[in-house]
């Protein structure tokens, strides 16, 4: 799932280099309209995108930096979870992250404690952050 406005760009990059060669899907999120909670509208696709991402073993979830943390569209589908369901148990999940500085640590610890709990609380198996230095060494066939 790529929540890049940018569905060629860098974090796309990072996600071929991080399967390899190995078969995969995108979602981009600039693709759905996901409404911000709080709001209704009858255009709203999380449920749509939620029932896609069911269907997967595993759910690589690619974010570039802005303002020293993930994009805005995946802190809205995050927050859109409100409800705890068992529609992603076991999901391998692994977050590809990129930006400016893709190693900054102060950035990662902040992304990956929303992501250690968001996949305990769906009980999904997280398998950490990839960034463009590591990707390297890690891919589909590592995690």
């Amino acid at each position: 799932m790529n929540s890049s406005q940018n569905t060629n760009g860098e974090t796309a990059k990072l996600a071929q280099k991080f399967f390899d060669g190995e078969p995969y899907q995108t979602y981009n999120l600039i693709d759905y309209h996901i409404d911000q909670l709080g709001q209704v509208t009858n255009q709203d696709q999380f449920t749509e995108l939620a029932l896609q991402l069911k269907k997967v073993d595993i759910i690589a979830i690619g974010t570039p930096i802005y303002w020293n943390d993930m994009t805005g569209s995946l802190k809205t589908w995050l927050d859109r979870h409100r409800l705890v369901s068992d529609i992603y148990r076991d999901k391998k999940t692994v977050i590809l992250a990129q930006g400016s500085n893709p190693d900054n640590s102060e950035v990662f610890r902040s992304i990956n404690h929303v992501f250690e709990t968001f996949t305990n609380r769906f009980s999904m198996r997280y398998c950490g952050i990839v960034t463009p230095t590591k990707v390297a060494n890690k891919n589909i066939t590592t995690i």
